[in-house]
């Protein structure tokens, strides 16, 4: 049944993904609330499947659940009988007839887009994967370094051959194949150890494997019966609004129907590597707590407590070596008197100088820029604040003196150490401006380069949960002067008690009030440590008392604005706390993380009116010494300029920096959005510049640039504003005019158009006999994609160029027609 459901699966995956400028044209489509829409319910384990109390559930229904929040439908999902083959083919049927509305997890392919209608976007991907035995522990996930000679299984004609050739060049491994006749005698082959991976796919991977690679990925759609557009435009319009308001939605539907947390496991001769290393020397910057510090020579910290980890996974026997400042590590590194490097942001200056290969990031934080108030504003840094990622103890008592005006310091370390406030009276944070900062294992030594790869493959096994227990578990901290700070701190208070004690016979009362005082001044610094912590992460922090039913909160403008503490927290809305929906709907998502007592992080859109926010909820419990979940940490992130930002980068990557047309990528995707809508008619134009080669060896790179440039403006002018303009990379360009036009007009417009940008564009080139050819291709019934239409262009240009230069070659519907200008 499982070979099946593969085979099925193959049939239904697509490889294709559009943008999501198609929802623009769509808005004016009206939406029906209350609709109900027929939904085609397949048996497909993670797909569409009944639970045990008869509940539809699986990744479509969750995505058509969240659809349901734009379009306003009701589903009626429409099961049948059979073999999950039968089932899909029978529901196939239906939706062609119009028993049915909706399908999903349907595949591109175009016998079938002759029969059905697709959605402009997908709503899922799919992975060739190769999998091995769950108790395999010979080949760790993506570890391709050591995976020379790997035997990999698969049977005649499977596609995923291919794919697993361009995965093994591309990452510099080589494997044995081994084919076998059919897929059950492949995966029991793998069980046996014969091959020791095949391929799979991971939508049906079986469930006593796992997967150590994923690679080909390929987009799945929704279909609708052929003529209903107006349900089509209204699917595509509201999957455009879900995926501008949730870009995350598929990875996390992903992880929960899909993703296989597998325990860090070493083969035996990993083992046998890992004894053989002895004692690794283990360089620690200290005085950054609390990601690393040291007290007594000892280590402390969240490097302190994921090698601890890893001691106890993959039989690490370590040592730290302690440096106190960024010279003597460097002389460390350099005099080879250290193997790792614990924690060393990517950005490092050391990572340059010693030119060390990292691990992949297993701490991420920021840096926020401190300043001392008390400095006057004229004596800043000519250059602008410094960066700083090493000994932020020494840093913040260099600023108390005033020896430096401002710097940026880790956001984690900064909140530690300013949580004593007598010491740092006169410290400011500015959070506009923050910078990320991610922290790595460095090899200093390169002879130890396999045990870098094992530690990657350990951090790739490493889950937000255990992050987040090792962040929490070191932030949280008692304040606690030394003798040396509090001397720093209070010695005019010291000193005047001493007066005192010299003059009157009453130190003991004083000392009482004082003691008291002291006491009570104790309390509220530990009552404001939260609320200074939350202002300096600039996020909503909060502590649940489950024994009380009472909620601490700071920095709080979107739950319980202007209050920190709330009691009977679980009846806050039946008590009249909450004073809007939007705050309703905020309180609900927190509430039932905590009384359902589930740690874990959500990623929540708040709308507020007309405008909206994205915010990250990440709660987590604490036990007592029994073991019993006493309290409930978290904080409330504001995460919308993180989410604006990603979008806009997605924009700007389909740009060409040069001259400001589409590139490559967002040309193609461009063209293949316009193919759906103009039906079949269309013009492919494939420029390439002659000669252009003589102009940057004989007048330079900046002249050629600006040559193109040029190029590039008259063409934008030149051609309409809907016209498709692209540069493909060099001196190659290309236009698709969405419009029919017939050869004869066409090939006079070309000839029309060369002689123009001879005289507007290339005069100036003449001695180098700049010109232009043409490959042109009309869009036809039979040639109708991208990726056909570029071939033929292509075929077309060649024989322009071949013919003569500054010419075009047409391929058309009857015939091909070539002119030379």
């Amino acid at each position: 049944m499982k070979r099946i459901v593969a085979l099925c699966l193959a049939l239904i995956l697509t490889v294709s993904l559009t943008v999501a400028g198609y929802a623009d044209e769509a808005t004016a489509i009206p939406r029906q609330v209350g609709q109900v829409v027929r939904v085609g319910f397949p048996s497909q384990p993670g797909l569409t499947k009944r639970d045990e109390n008869g509940n539809y559930t699986g990744y479509t229904v969750d995505y058509l659940n969240e659809l349901k929040k734009y379009t306003g439908w009701e589903y009626e999902y429409v099961e049948v009988k059979g073999t999950l083959n039968e089932q899909i083919l029978t529901l196939m049927d239906m939706l062609e007839k119009g028993e049915i509305d909706l399908l999903g997890a349907m595949n591109k392919i175009p016998a079938l887009q002759e029969r059905y209608g697709y959605s402009g976007f997908p709503y899922g991907t799919s992975y060739r994967i190769l999998a091995t035995a769950l108790d395999n522990v010979e080949y760790l996930e993506e570890d391709y370094r050591n995976w020379d000679g790997i035997r990999i299984g698969y049977q005649p004609g499977n596609k995923g051959v291919e794919l697993l050739q361009k995965l093994a060049e591309a990452n510099g491994f080589n494997y044995e194949g081994v084919e076998y006749e059919s897929y059950y005698e492949t995966a029991s082959a793998v069980h046996s150890g014969e091959p020791d991976a095949m391929i799979q796919v991971d939508l049906s991977k079986e469930d006593d494997m796992k997967a150590i690679a994923h690679f080909a990925p390929s987009p799945y759609y929704f279909a609708v019966t052929k003529e209903n557009s107006q349900l089509l435009q209204q699917l595509d319009l509201a999957m455009a609004e879900l995926q501008e308001a949730t870009p995350y939605l598929q990875n996390e539907l992903y992880e929960k129907h899909f993703s296989q947390r597998v325990e860090f496991t070493l083969s035996s001769d990993n083992k046998g590597y890992m004894a053989s290393l002895g004692v690794v020397k283990v360089l620690l910057l200290d005085g950054s707590a609390p990601i690393q510090y040291a007290r007594s020579n000892k280590a402390y910290g969240m490097v302190a407590e994921y090698f601890s980890r890893m001691k106890e996974a993959m039989g690490l026997n370590y040592e730290f070596v302690i440096a106190s400042d960024y010279e003597q590590a460097l002389e460390m590194i350099q005099n080879r008197e250290v193997d790792l490097v614990a924690a060393i942001p990517r950005d490092s200056a050391l990572v340059n100088i010693t030119e060390m290969v990292l691990s992949r990031p297993y701490i991420d934080s920021r840096l926020v820029l401190v300043s001392n108030s008390r400095v006057a504003q004229g004596t800043s840094d000519e250059e602008g604040p410094i960066i700083r990622l090493f000994n932020v103890k020494k840093q913040l008592s260099l600023l108390q003196e005033g020896e430096m005006n401002a710097v940026y310091l880790d956001s984690y370390s900064v909140s530690y150490y300013l949580a004593k406030q007598d010491l740092y009276r006169n410290m400011t944070q500015d959070w506009s401006n923050v910078r990320p900062v991610s922290y790595c294992v460095g090899l200093a030594n390169p002879e130890k380069q396999r045990l870098l790869s094992i530690i990657n493959s350990y951090f790739a096994t490493l889950d937000e949960a255990t992050k987040q227990e090792v962040m929490y578990s070191n932030t949280v901290q008692n304040v606690n002067y030394t003798w040396q700070e509090f001397l720093s701190t209070y010695r005019w208070q010291l000193l005047f008690a001493g007066a005192i004690l010299l003059m009157l016979g009453i130190l003991m009362y004083l000392d009482s009030i004082r003691s008291k005082n002291d006491m009570l001044q104790k309390v509220a610094q530990q009552n404001q440590r939260l609320y200074q912590f939350s202002n300096l992460v600039n996020e909503c922090l909060f502590e649940y008392d489950y024994n009380t039913d009472s909620l601490r909160i700071e920095n709080n403008h979107v739950l319980f604005a202007g209050k920190r503490q709330v009691e009977q927290f679980s009846k806050a809305a039946e008590n009249g706390e909450l004073h809007s929906a939007e705050e309703m709907e905020f309180y609900q998502y927190i509430r039932k993380m905590i009384l359902d007592k589930t740690d874990g992080t959500m990623d929540v859109e708040l709308k507020q009116g007309t405008s909206a926010g994205w915010y990250r909820l990440t709660v987590k419990g604490i036990l007592d010494e029994n073991g019993t979940l006493v309290y409930a940490i978290g904080r409330i992130a504001d995460i919308h300029q993180e989410v604006i930002r990603n979008r806009e980068l997605k924009e700007r990557s389909l740009i060409d920096p040069l001259t400001g047309l589409l590139n490559r990528i967002g040309g193609q995707q461009r063209v293949e959005l316009c193919l759906k809508r103009t039906n079949a008619e269309g013009v492919m134009l494939l420029f390439d510049i002659d000669n252009f080669k003589k102009v940057n060896d004989n007048l330079g790179h900046p002249v050629g640039d600006e040559l193109l440039k040029r190029f590039s403006r008259w063409m934008d002018g030149y051609f309409r504003q809907g016209d498709i303009k692209c540069r493909l990379g060099g001196d190659e360009f290309f236009v698709y005019v969405p419009k029919a036009i017939d050869q004869q007009t066409l090939s006079q417009k070309l000839q029309a158009l060369i002689e123009r940008v001879n005289e507007d564009v290339f005069a100036p080139y003449k001695e180098f006999h700049v010109a232009l050819s043409i490959g042109a291709v009309v869009v036809k019934q039979d040639m109708n994609t991208y990726d056909q239409l570029y071939k033929a262009a292509d075929q077309a240009m060649y024989i322009a160029k071949k013919n003569k230069t500054s010419g075009f070659f047409v391929t058309g519907d009857n015939e091909h027609t070539s002119t030379k200008v």
